[in-house]
């Protein structure tokens, strides 16, 4: 089992307007394309290890609002409350056998589902994603896979340019979600990722946690009630600033410390 941490999804009414904040933070953040079959378009913004953030919204509402694939639908449901975080993504290397692996720990499997887009250039991305049942979100929802067409290598080919940023090249390292009860959101993820080792408990200013170190990044699980289980903060490392960022409702860390 290889499984990374991918992506963090942002929706946002206008992800070009994400794309220019982040901009003028000192990134380099680039246009992604269009999701035709989804209704739905992106822009994107790359660090170390292939991990990124998606900035995703709407050129199709009512498309969208027809999709059959999950993440599509959530994001529906999401934009009822607002812009922000909605979710994560684990990178897989093969699909097939993590959804054998989800189904030995009594989860089950939704999918997969095939992806697709084109790029500014013309040339067509394509993926899998396969989720997760989930019958209690507001414990810290779970993420789901995604397994690209291309294999790492040649991603980091062609994405290793856009991962500099003023010289630098920082890693996506923490992600902070927003449960009912830590507790039980940390149970989730170890039950999904089929280990604890790493475990912790801390504090910094949004209160006490819970941590998992998982596809090399910390997830915290904080008490914050109301927010449906999603991520609410990411840390960025190694950006050389150290400041709190607010971008279309989501909070955005960067710390000029070394990468996790």
């Amino acid at each position: 089992m290889d499984w990374k941490f991918d992506h963090l999804v942002h929706f946002t009414l206008r992800p070009e307007e994400a794309k220019e904040s982040f901009a003028g933070l000192g990134f380099q953040a680039i246009e992604g394309g269009r999701h035709e079959e989804w209704g739905t378009y992106n822009c994107l913004c790359y660090f170390r290890d292939l991990r990124y953030i998606e900035w995703i919204g709407f050129a199709d509402r009512e498309r969208a609002e027809s999709s059959v694939n999950p993440l599509i639908r959530q994001i529906v449901k999401d934009a009822k409350d607002g812009e922000g975080f909605s979710q994560i993504a684990i990178r897989t290397r093969d699909i097939k056998e993590t959804e054998e692996i989800l189904k030995s720990r009594g989860l089950q499997p939704v999918g997969p589902f095939p992806g697709s887009r084109r790029g500014k250039d013309g040339r067509p991305l394509t993926w899998s994603m396969l989720f997760v049942r989930d019958e209690k979100e507001d414990d810290c929802r779970y993420p789901f896979f995604i397994q690209w067409g291309a294999d790492e290598r040649e991603r980091e080919a062609g994405l290793g340019k856009f991962m500099i940023h003023g010289g630098a090249k920082p890693s996506l390292s923490v992600i902070g979600y927003a449960a009912e009860r830590p507790e039980n959101a940390l149970r989730k993820f170890v039950r999904l990722f089929g280990t604890d080792a790493g475990a912790a408990s801390g504090q910094d200013e949004y209160g006490p946690y819970l941590a998992l170190p998982a596809g090399g990044v910390e997830l915290r699980f904080y008490e914050i009630s109301g927010k449906g289980g999603r991520p609410f903060f990411c840390e960025i490392r190694g950006t050389g600033q150290s400041r709190v960022a607010r971008v279309k409702n989501g909070t955005y860390r960067l710390v000029s410390g070394v990468s996790l």
